[in-house]
């Protein structure tokens, strides 16, 4: 199988894809290198697709509920972060955010609630509720507690 327009086979696909799309376009020997993990990506592949190099974000709810992941520790490749993205992990206890990350978007890590360790880069901005409910995080002096406490309820 090959794509051929203007009778030019095609090798490379210049736009984002998903995970599932890029596998698909490997199949038929198209290179894809700006891919998004979605959420029916994790669930087919798990979480071992975080580390493939060609990925740079991970999209809106893609781990959100998961009970799985313990610690996390986001490799280099990775430049974005979707909202709610790993809202709701709660047996979270860890993350290492690396210095390609630029923001912590809308309640990414929103009710985490065993999440007790972070490594920040300097630069980092923080989104509105990104830590909402992350309690264990009030002592990190890095984070401001504006973005840890509960914004849904009128506490």
């Amino acid at each position: 199988k090959q794509i051929i327009i203007n009778e030019k086979i095609i090798t490379e696909y210049q736009f984002e894809v998903n995970y599932s799309q890029m596998k698909q376009f490997e199949e038929i020997g198209i290179e894809c290198n700006d891919i998004v993990i979605r959420r029916e990506d994790f669930e087919k592949y798990r979480i071992k697709i975080i580390n493939d190099s060609r990925v740079d974000r991970i999209h809106d709810n893609c781990f959100r509920d998961n009970m799985e992941i313990v610690e996390l520790i986001i490799p280099t490749h990775i430049t974005k972060l979707g909202q709610f993205s790993f809202s709701n992990c709660i047996h979270l206890s860890k993350v290492i955010i690396p210095n390609s990350m630029s923001i912590i978007p809308y309640c990414c890590f929103d009710n985490c609630i065993n999440l007790k360790d972070i490594v920040l880069p300097q630069s980092i901005k923080f989104d509105f509720n990104c830590f909402n409910n992350c309690e264990l995080l009030l002592t990190n002096d890095r984070i401001p507690k504006e973005f840890i406490n509960n914004h849904y309820s009128n506490k």
